[in-house]
């Protein structure tokens, strides 16, 4: 198990035989309790592009890989992006990964977001800005959480 960025993500390199070091890679990340895999249906519509399809620290084959937060998802990211030789991408994300591309475009620096070209975001969102909000949502998903995991069938 790996806490902080340790180790690179896994992931899927799909890449067509005249891709040109200029060429943008699509790096895409998936929802929660998804996996890189997720976008598999929508490679194929994409044949002159680079594809990078990520598992997220905790999903897929990165079960094994952790972070704490946000700021360790970006440090993950970039080392994955590195590790993977990528230097030029547009993110791709949903839901979660939508929030975690976002996140990265707003806080990364360096290198990484250097080679950044843009966001596509389905799904996603930036978070809940107030301390009230957030509370009152984990109150509410404590709530289903044990309505689904815990409370005894009639």
């Amino acid at each position: 198990m790996s806490a902080g960025p340790a180790m690179s993500l896994h992931c899927l390199r799909i890449a067509p035989p005249d891709v040109t070091p200029e060429t943008p890679w699509l790096v895409l990340l998936h929802g929660l309790l998804g996996r890189g895999d997720d976008w598999q249906a929508l490679c194929p519509l994409l044949p002159e592009w680079p594809i990078l399809q990520v598992d997220l620290p905790g999903h897929g084959a990165s079960t094994c890989v952790r972070v704490r937060d946000f700021s360790e998802m970006r440090q993950q990211l970039a080392l994955t992006l590195c590790a993977q030789g990528i230097t030029r991408y547009w993110l791709i994300g949903y839901s979660l990964g939508g929030r975690i591309a976002m996140d990265f475009a707003a806080s990364c620096a360096g290198e990484a977001a250097e080679g950044l070209r843009g966001l596509l975001v389905e799904g996603g969102n930036p978070g809940l800005q107030e301390d009230t909000e957030r509370q009152a949502r984990m109150e509410h998903d404590a709530r289903w959480a044990w309505q689904i995991c815990w409370k005894p069938p009639r």
